[in-house]
């Protein structure tokens, strides 16, 4: 049984922010009272909450002691200033930016994967993994048990929704922006995303650092190793694509040991928010989203290496699973291991 607390959400004009709200309410969430934070630009602004319109507050007067949980969806920035103030007044940051991922002090949590990291932490706050990051060591975890995963080869297709309200509204307007389907007449100003989104892919999100990856690269990279195990290889190529909404993944692993197709696929199918298709083939509108479940197909052996090497595909809506739902299992198994040891 679920404590009920006073509970805020930082950044809550935001797209995680408002995916939260929704889940909250689908969850009825046992909030005693509930208080909407954000920059202030965007204080004073009315957001309606089972039939309750509430008055968003600024947060550089909001008084953190007030509530019992803090659920951060804003940028690193905001993060870095005032998720320290939050836990230094005794209230539970949960945070989504990539501020504290690598922070040895930090839990950086997926509950199916190393929620055990939440029972009787001295830590104040938790971060949420990327939303690449968490649907890649789902499908991991049970083959790492099962063999031990020594190398992983990932390559990303994400949506423009990973790039915010602003990565939309680049696809929106510069699906707009073609006539007649003649792709000549595109009027490429200034791309909100520094590419062309619209009918096209962009291999690069974030930006490049000296080793020519990516910082949204190496974030799965560092991640995934802090979250299984530091002696994972990773090499992983993020690519926005034209989608909406959910991420999705081409996944090639190899295992220390032997590990049999059969093994690995019930292992899949048995692991909790995991829907393994075996007809089917997973994709982001049909299957991943608006829910959060991470759907994973296509599963297959190396042709030349049976034994150790596997492939997959996967798909993840990026605001659900990869943001807001997982934020949310860490509150509700932060507040069941509180419950049961009150």
């Amino acid at each position: 049984m679920l404590i009920s607390k006073n509970i805020a959400i930082v950044g809550v004009t935001g797209q995680v922010g408002q995916v939260l709200l929704k889940i909250l309410a689908a969850k009825n969430f046992p909030a005693s009272q509930l208080r909407f934070v954000a920059s202030e630009r965007s204080a004073g602004k009315q957001i309606h909450y089972q039939n309750q319109a509430l008055t968003v507050e600024d947060i550089a007067s909001f008084d953190f002691s007030k509530v019992d949980l803090a659920f951060f969806a804003a940028g690193s920035e905001v993060a870095k200033h005032y998720a320290p103030i939050a836990a230094n007044a005794g209230c539970i940051v949960i945070d989504k930016s990539s501020y504290f991922r690598m922070d040895p002090a930090v839990p950086l949590v997926v509950p199916e994967v190393n929620g055990y990291l939440l029972k009787n932490s001295p830590s104040k706050i938790f971060a949420v993994p990327n939303c690449s990051t968490i649907p890649l060591v789902m499908a991991l975890k049970p083959l790492h048990d099962l063999a031990i995963v020594e190398r992983v080869e990932v390559a990303t297709y994400q949506a423009v929704s990973g790039a915010g309200i602003k990565g939309v509204q680049a696809l929106e307007d510069e699906i707009k922006s073609f006539k007649n389907s003649d792709i000549t007449e595109y009027d490429n100003k200034v791309p909100k995303l520094g590419f062309p989104i619209a009918f096209n892919i962009i291999p690069k999100i974030d930006d490049f650092l000296p080793s020519g990856y990516t910082k949204e690269e190496m974030k799965m990279t560092d991640e995934t190793k802090k979250i299984l195990s530091p002696e994972i290889l990773v090499n992983a190529t993020a690519v926005r694509v034209s989608v909406w909404q959910g991420h999705s993944e081409a996944v090639h692993l190899r295992t220390v040991k032997p590990l049999e197709l059969a093994a690995a696929t019930q292992a899949l199918k048995d692991f909790p928010g995991i829907q393994f298709c075996e007809a089917e083939i997973p994709m982001p509108f049909t299957h991943a989203a608006n829910n959060p479940i991470v759907w994973l197909g296509r599963l297959r052996r190396h042709p030349q290496d049976s034994a150790h090497y596997l492939s997959f595909w996967l798909t993840c809506d990026n605001l659900y699973k990869g943001a807001a739902y997982n934020a949310l299992q860490i509150a509700e198994k932060l507040f069941d291991s509180l419950a049961k040891n009150a």
